[in-house]
């Protein structure tokens, strides 16, 4: 945290927004690799990205996992094929924006944040895909990139893959988009739009990675998006099926059970309806018990929290009432964070620490310019 605190004060940090720098070992379905990852917090303002379209896309997810690999091929795009850039058809106006902006980012050296933003709008809206990707990476040296710009990023990446037939293209970029995922989860640890769709990418795509890959890849996700109040039975139900879609062994039955059991024990908003999906596949009546008992657990969690829960649901809208009281939901958040702290402190559980880490990675998402919240992270 301290590395993190330096590189928040570090003169890379865009006018408006702090930087943190992480350089996780990724591991790739054509080996290990060392990324490193410029993390930020996003921007304030809520991202566009509709998280219900994000949760209808994993919602077969567990089927995926038992065997019925979604092919990403099935839906094509009806973009241009062409990838290289053509200024043939182009509005006249919106290719002199693009030139304008180009020459504003030339001549700061790319250190102006907010004509390279807008060059990366411009340039998406023209279809100018190589330049797109050119100003992307130029943009991502410079400073960090925000939930919404790593989301068009990935879907463009994305949509370029569904378009591109086996072989040796589209394993490079699957690599690659790997490689972006695995730098946006880092940036944005607590964005549950960017997980959703690592989780449906990972699933989806035709490179194997080992059974330890996998369950690696779900233990991230359930450190702080897999605890999302509103958002978390996705990834819990995704890592069961793909720990009951294993080769039969008594390893087999004990990561099942404890997948399931964590799950139900997790503060939920829906955690009724996990409990059902869990308990239609359970017929072992020693077994129904243990869910049961995790699943009171998981309810006084929820109870407990739900009333913090709802305060920062209702001050991260946007209305009038907190357009003048702009403060609202990082109070929120930070009356939520000392309840987090005081049952810590009562409980010393290991759960609750990763807990506080959630809290204060979604805070942070909605509140990146608050240096108090930043220092006060840091310090834990």
């Amino acid at each position: 945290f301290s590395h993190t605190l330096k590189l928040f004060l570090s003169e890379k940090m865009p006018p408006h927004r702090q930087t943190r720098k992480k350089s996780p070992t990724v591991a790739t379905t054509e080996g290990e690799g060392e990324y490193g990852a410029a993390a930020a917090a996003a921007a304030t303002t809520t991202t566009t990205t509709d998280d219900d379209d994000d949760l209808e896309e994993v919602e077969d997810l567990s089927d995926s996992e038992d065997g019925s690999n979604n092919d990403m091929d099935d839906d094509d795009d009806d973009d241009d094929d062409d990838d290289s850039d053509d200024y043939d058809d182009l509005d006249d106006t919106l290719l002199d924006e693009v030139m304008n902006l180009e020459k504003k980012v030339e001549t700061s050296k790319g250190r102006d944040y907010g004509a390279h933003a807008k060059l990366l709008l411009k340039l998406r809206q023209a279809k100018l895909k190589e330049r797109l990707e050119e100003s992307r990476v130029a943009f991502d040296r410079k400073f960090s990139l925000s939930e919404e710009q790593w989301l068009s990023w990935l879907e463009d990446k994305m949509t370029e893959l569904k378009k591109c037939a086996s072989g040796k293209k589209r394993k490079e970029i699957e690599a690659y988009i790997q490689e972006l995922f695995e730098r946006a989860t880092a940036t944005l640890p607590a964005s549950v739009p960017v997980w959703l769709k690592y989780l449906s990418f990972s699933v989806a795509k035709t490179s194997e990675d080992t059974e330890e890959d996998r369950r690696q890849f779900y233990e991230r996700s359930c450190k702080i998006v897999a605890k999302d109040y509103r958002r978390g039975n996705a990834f819990w139900l995704a890592y069961r099926a793909f720990e009951s879609s294993q080769i039969e062994s008594p390893e087999k039955k004990s990561r099942v059970q404890a997948v399931s059991t964590r799950a139900l024990e997790t503060p939920l908003e829906k955690l009724d309806e996990l409990k059902e999906k869990i308990l239609a596949e359970v017929e072992n009546k020693d077994e129904r018990n243990l869910y049961a008992k995790a699943y009171e657990t998981g309810c006084k969690r929820r109870d407990l929290r739900k009333a913090f829960e709802d305060k920062v649901e209702e001050t991260a809208t946007k209305n009038a009432t907190i357009k003048s009281d702009p403060k609202a939901n990082l109070r929120a958040y930070r009356s939520y964070i000392v309840m987090e702290k005081t049952l810590q402190k009562k409980e010393r559980n290991k759960e609750l620490d990763e807990s506080i880490e959630s809290l204060y990675e979604r805070a942070l998402l909605r509140n990146p310019y608050e240096v108090s919240l930043w220092l006060e992270y840091a310090m834990e």
